[in-house]
């Protein structure tokens, strides 16, 4: 029964478990038969297609054909005694045994993570490895592994994983340590410490104590304070101390005179394909130097996560009815608006038991479709002076007036593009392709410029069930090369982690959202989970981060599709739709000319092979007998 369900997902248990039912036994089993026999001739008529290979298992498997070019082995070897010589190092003590159980299993997918990048970057061709002993001879230092391409490779995710980032890793190599201690090896305060973080953490990040509080003196004299969050883009919010109360009913700005005043608006008069940017730039057009949103999250308070170019804070909708019944009685103006560094208590909260961290560098994360993106189409060449004069309307605007005629937008050119359009039907079905706020927002996000550097992938217990979760602390390259100037990629990536906040929170659609995107999904709680309480699954991010084996299922018909390298990078599966062999989610290529990796092709028989999942379930339910009402 283990091995059965192993291999079939629950819906078609289900199904399967409704016919084994109605049927006579062994009608049933020859019934699968006939369906394994019925999957293996259409396999051999396919001939001998693209077949992926399966996610690399421990221990160590040998090298495989494609790492066999110059060097390769030798990364595997050094690959093999690094991940040896850390297992060693970590796990000297024995006591703890709870800890110690849940330190090994987040070891182990640590492990998977590095091998799988470290695999794929040794696949593309000649590459070195170096094995550094830590030079502290404190019990439990670890060794850090370097390896060192030929020649800058680029990672390029499945499309229909809908990930808006590649991978890239430059000929000084990319490097890892393992560690069981929040201290790094090398001097870093990100993201707990640091002031580039700050921005990212907010009421949602799971401590109860203020952030920012809200202090008003109203028309009779006395003060009122309300805790508030701030907005994600940049802006003075202390600024706001002097400025008069100004209440826009129904968001009406027009015709009031905003001058020198704070506006008051409301989330629960905001029509449905308007966003909280458009309606404070028109108050700021009146006028006005900042704006209190009201309402949003009920209870609880989000940060403001539209591009807005004026302070602009956020409150409870109860606290905005108590602040716009004081202003019944008079005039009434901010007293001070006070902000709060509650980091370190987050960090109290993520640095659980059994925690493993692999400390990264010379590992890259940038935008898609180089400097072809839509936000240097909608804000000129100076993409950080603009980034906030734009809203999500307008990114939508542009995209329908140009998506049919400017060639950097069609799915030939745009990898943004190509992977809009694999959602489009489900985004058309929910009315989201036709919504100027929704459309716009997912255009903005994905259309940015960023480049960042991966600091370190935190792999620790899951607090809500057995499996293992994975975080990443990413920063902005422009820091880590000693740029004190204001970064973008900073700016896109608070941006993006405070909207992420509100599906996030949405409760029976955000496990909709987790079940038609799990990739996708998991790999943004990943990479915003130490700002934010979310759990990503380890074993979909390793997944991510493991080269693909080859286009698997018929050649599309669409000509872009085609051309796509991509396109066809999914799992095998069967004629029922269930998956009988994984495959990584990167596609490793020279960055230099583009070339691709050879792909592993399987032999006919091998094919036929695969269909033998047949046989085992009905072998199992054989064995099992008729169903208990519990299963």
């Amino acid at each position: 029964c283990p091995r059965v369900m192993a291999l079939a997902d629950a819906r078609v248990c289900v199904l399967l478990v409704a016919l084994f039912c109605a049927l006579e036994r062994q009608t049933f089993v020859l019934l699968l038969a006939c369906l394994a026999l019925a999957e293996g001739l259409w396999r051999c008529a396919r001939g001998a297609e693209d077949q992926p290979a399966s996610l690399p298992k421990q221990p160590l498997p040998p090298p495989s054909p494609a790492s066999t070019a110059a060097g390769a082995a030798d990364v595997l070897l050094e690959l093999a005694e690094f991940e040896a010589a850390s297992r060693r190092a970590l796990f000297h003590d024995r006591g703890a045994a709870a800890e110690e159980e849940g330190s090994a299993a987040s070891f182990e997918s640590a492990a998977a993570l590095v091998r799988a990048l470290c695999e794929g970057v040794a696949a593309q061709g000649a590459c070195s490895a170096e094995l550094v002993s830590s030079a502290s001879s404190s019990s439990g230092a670890t060794p850090r592994l370097v390896v060192r391409p030929e020649a800058p490779l680029r990672g390029e995710f499945a499309t229909r994983s809908r990930i808006p980032m590649e991978v890239h890793v430059g000929t000084k190599g990319m490097s890892f340590q393992f560690s069981r201690s929040s201290t790094p090896p090398r001097q870093s305060l990100c993201p707990f410490q640091c002031s580039c973080h700050r921005d990212f953490f907010g009421p949602a990040s799971g401590v109860s104590h203020p952030w920012v509080e809200l202090t008003v003196h109203l028309a009779d004299g006395s003060l009122k304070t309300f805790s508030a969050c701030r907005q994600a883009f940049p802006g003075d919010c202390q600024s706001m101390a002097g400025l008069r109360l100004v209440h826009a009913p129904n968001n009406r700005v027009q015709g009031l005179d905003l001058h020198g005043c704070a506006a008051i608006l409301a989330e629960k008069d905001k029509p449905g394909d308007v966003s909280d940017g458009a309606i404070v730039r028109d108050a700021q057009r009146q006028g006005a130097l900042g704006a209190i949103k009201i309402g949003g999250g009920g209870s609880m308070l989000f940060c403001v996560s539209d591009p807005v170019q004026i302070p602009c804070l956020a409150i409870t909708e109860e606290d905005g009815r108590i602040l716009i019944a004081g202003l019944q009685h008079g005039p009434a103006r901010i007293a001070s608006v006070v902000e709060h560094d509650q980091r370190k208590s987050v960090q109290s909260l993520r640095c659980v038991p059994g925690s493993v961290w692999v400390w990264i560098d010379g590992i890259q994360l940038h935008n898609v479709d180089g400097n072809d993106t839509i936000a240097r189409m909608v804000g000129a060449s100076n993409v950080f002076e603009h980034i906030s004069k734009f809203v999500y309307e307008d990114y939508f605007a542009f995209w329908s007036q140009h998506k049919d005629t400017d060639a950097r937008l069609s799915p030939e050119e745009s990898k943004l593009r190509r992977m809009l359009e694999s959602a489009m039907s489900q985004l058309q079905r929910i009315g989201v392709a036709s919504n100027a706020r929704e459309m716009g927002k997912k255009l903005a996000l994905g259309g940015q410029n960023f480049q960042y550097v991966l600091n370190y992938a935190r792999f620790s217990p899951s607090k809500v069930d057995s499996h293992t979760t994975c975080s990443m602390c990413l920063g902005d390259l422009e820091a880590s090369n000693g740029s004190s100037a204001r970064s973008s990629s900073r700016l896109v990536h608070t941006w993006t982690s405070h909207e992420l906040v509100y599906l996030a929170l949405m409760g029976q659609c955000t496990r909709v959202i987790a079940f038609i995107a799990p990739s996708l999904w998991n790999f943004l709680k990943c990479i915003n989970a130490e700002y934010f309480p979310w759990e990503a699954d380890a074993k979909i991010i390793v997944k991510l981060f493991t080269a693909c084996t080859g286009p698997v299922g018929p050649v599309p018909s669409t000509a872009w599709q085609q051309q796509d390298p991509t396109w066809r990078i999914v799992d095998e599966k069967n004629t029922l739709g269930m998956v009988t062999m994984p495959q990584g989610r990167l596609l490793w290529t020279r960055a230099s000319d583009g070339c691709v990796a050879p792909v592993a092709r399987k032999t006919v028989q091998e094919n036929f092979a695969g269909s033998l999942w047949w046989a085992d379930l009905g072998v199992g339910l054989l064995c099992c007998g008729p169903p208990s009402r519990q299963f």
